[in-house]
């Protein structure tokens, strides 16, 4: 069994080869859990890293200032950086900013006008209780509003937007990942994407040639669930390549995770099974609470 992890954003000032013993570790700490014997005897691990891809094709270095203000200051965080907002999309965010909750009368399908903005939306958080939770709602407020959405992912996620709007730099990624599925046809393989990785997989899948197939495609913490993301992808079936299942893990406090992969806008058959992932309440998106999960190496493993 070959194992291909592909890591999410952020991880462009680390070492290859320590992002993937981080990766490993965590994997076989929940394995160890689980009491599955032998398993580095049985699979293969490999990772595709593209931070030095973020490096080169981003025209400013990587700060993580603004994500960082996201996660510690919250709602607050925003109001400092709208001047790329007219004053009506202003006005939306300070109407979140003072009376955010998570409105669960919206379906996620559904795209909103200004006027929409749900008068009982009563919660006011102080920036100590905006942490994880406050991302997740923000992303699903303004997953209503295009170009508020868009705006939200330049601020604070520039490496997705990045894999979203240059071409180049997305083939690069992508080949990169291609090129470690192709070095091997007679063996099973296993694709394991995290957050961005997670659509990088999604990308690659649709791509992918014969004689080359996935046993297995785990998605970690994915945004694949979020407007911006699936509508990426004019065509949302499952991919050829694709001979297993499609096992998407979420947290509860994951705010990238906000959104589960259902059919419709997937037109995946069998629909993509969504699993709760018992991660770490202070980090709740981080690999290390996804992969030391029992569940979750049970499941790359093919394991039931």
């Amino acid at each position: 069994m070959k194992i291909i992890m592909v890591h999410g954003i952020n991880q462009s000032d680390k070492d290859p080869e320590t992002l993937k013993k981080i990766w490993i570790d965590a994997f076989l700490e929940g394995i160890f859990q689980a009491q599955i014997p032998d398993v580095l005897g049985t699979a293969k691990f490999e990772l595709v890293f593209y931070g030095d891809l973020v490096k080169k094709y981003m025209r400013k270095p990587v700060s993580y200032k603004s994500l960082l203000d996201l996660q510690t200051r919250g709602l607050h965080a925003f109001l400092e950086n709208t001047s790329e907002l007219c004053a009506n999309e202003q006005q939306v965010l300070i109407n979140i900013a003072e009376q955010i909750a998570d409105d669960a009368s919206v379906g996620h399908q559904e795209l909103l006008s200004i006027e929409a903005i749900s008068a009982n939306l009563k919660t006011i958080l102080s920036p100590a209780a905006l942490t994880d939770r406050f991302a997740k709602a923000i992303v699903k407020i303004t997953s209503h509003y295009e170009k508020l959405h868009t705006w939200v992912l330049k601020l604070f996620a520039k490496e997705a937007n990045l894999f979203l709007h240059n071409e180049q730099y997305r083939t690069e990624i992508r080949n990169l990942l291609l090129s470690k599925i192709q070095e091997e046809t007679d063996e099973e393989i296993v694709l394991v994407g995290h957050s961005l990785g997670s659509v990088v997989c999604f990308d690659a899948l649709q791509h992918l040639e014969n004689p080359f197939k996935i046993a297995r495609f785990v998605s970690l913490g994915s945004p694949l669930g979020i407007p911006i993301f699936y509508n990426f992808f004019p065509h949302r079936y499952r991919p050829e390549a694709l001979i297993g299942e499609w096992i998407n893990f979420y947290a509860a406090d994951d705010f990238v995770s906000a959104f589960l992969l259902s059919n419709p806008p997937y037109e995946v058959c069998p629909e993509i099974k969504n699993l709760k992932a018992n991660t770490q309440y202070f980090q709740p998106h981080h690999i290390v609470s996804y992969l030391d999960d029992v569940q979750v190496g049970k499941t790359i493993l093919g394991i039931s």
